[in-house]
């Protein structure tokens, strides 16, 4: 199993974090005067939130993808040249 590295575990946690602040906003929201209604604003506030949010893990996500495709490429690559060179002898 890989173990994350201090940026990612940073990059997580802060996306936890945050979405967890937006959730205790929107229940305060819906539990403070008046009583069920959730204004316009705090729910502008948490669609920022939960954006702030998905763009943090999707760049990770995807630099991620491509780094984890260039490593596979690179190992392809030398596995075929030591293919090549075992021919040659």
């Amino acid at each position: 199993m890989k173990t994350l590295t201090t940026k990612e575990k940073i990059s997580y946690g802060l996306a936890v974090g945050t979405m967890v602040c937006g959730l205790v906003l929107l229940f305060m929201s819906f539990v403070s005067p008046p009583e069920g209604e959730i204004n316009s604003s705090v729910l502008y506030a948490f669609g920022e939130i939960s954006l702030f949010v998905g763009s943090i893990l999707g760049i990770s996500v995807h630099v991620n993808a491509l780094r984890g495709d260039f490593r596979r490429k690179i190992i392809v690559r030398d596995e075929l040249k030591i293919k090549e060179d075992e021919k040659d002898r």
